[in-house]
């Protein structure tokens, strides 16, 4: 079973600073989002993110998302930006929506399941957010669960539901709010393309960066 490290509120950069260790030399850790608890791992080590999807038993043609501490940052990760797709940085972020752009050079070509792009998100939620500062570039923050269960909002589940695999770490931050779970745009398509409406709705994301067109 994987260790499990309580988050203290008055101090969480103690627990947060053993999970990017664990993360810097390639291991996988556990940790609480708004909705439900994600899968974190060095974005740029392909070996790092071979164990997601090991972990997950997710198939290799589905992209892992990523999150990142400050937009500032995306420019280094993506790269052939539209002008929907400036839009969306500028209005979108931070907040719950996951952005799929074209992949810059630095991002693995295991994390974009050979599609050369990948979905991105600066969150809100103040953990989500320090653990990536602290990490100091992109991890994974796919969702802690088997591929294609449901999502998991207590730190017990997530360590009984993959404890048997090389999951190395869980920070606890208690009971998480579960759905709905981040929208999900794609940019790199002309509209822009809905891919799951979640905690920001369709009607908000056309007031913002103009009209979309909802996958199939």
């Amino acid at each position: 079973m994987p260790r499990t490290i309580k988050i203290d509120p008055k101090d969480p950069d103690a627990a947060l600073a053993e999970a990017v260790a664990v993360m810097r030399r390639g291991g996988l850790v556990a940790f609480p989002t708004e909705s439900f608890y994600a899968l974190g791992a060095d974005a740029l080590n392909p070996t790092a993110v071979e164990k997601v999807f090991f972990a997950k038993h997710r198939r290799h043609d589905m992209p892992l998302p990523v999150i990142i501490h400050d937009k500032k940052e995306i420019y280094r990760y993506v790269k052939d930006l539209s002008l929907e797709a400036g839009k969306a940085i500028d209005k979108l972020m931070p907040g719950p929506a996951t952005v799929i752009f074209h992949a810059s050079d630095e991002i693995p070509e295991n994390l974009t399941g050979g599609t050369g792009r990948v979905g991105v998100r600066v969150p809100e939620y103040p953990i989500a957010t320090r653990l990536a500062g602290l990490m100091g570039g992109p991890i994974t923050a796919t969702s802690a669960n088997l591929s294609g269960s449901p999502g998991l909002t207590s730190p017990d589940d997530v360590a009984l539901a993959l404890g048997g695999t090389v999951l190395e770490l869980v920070l606890d931050g208690g009971e998480t709010h579960g759905a709905p779970p981040s929208t999900i745009i794609d940019v790199t398509v002309c509209p822009p393309a809905l891919i799951r409406e979640g905690r920001v709705s369709k009607s908000r994301i056309e007031d913002e960066i103009g009209p979309l067109v909802v996958s199939a």
